[in-house]
């Protein structure tokens, strides 16, 4: 087990740009995959749907009576 220290949020910001993405978890850096095509197809697709089916159930207008 070694003595690891924990990252802050300011540091991954100053790390150099080598193209891959990182996230900040518990404290440590994590590679993560970059998103696809495929991925950025289906959220248009339910981003879409979403949209459609606020306005047929007419949900903007539930939130201006609030």
């Amino acid at each position: 087990m070694g003595t690891e220290s924990l990252v802050t949020a300011e540091e991954p910001l100053a790390m150099p740009d080598d193209g891959s993405h990182y996230e900040l978890i518990a404290g440590e850096i994590k590679k993560i995959s970059p998103v696809g095509i495929v991925h950025g197809l289906v959220g248009g697709q339910l981003a879409g749907q979403d949209v459609v089916h606020n306005f047929r159930c007419r949900v903007s207008e539930i939130f201006e009576t609030l």
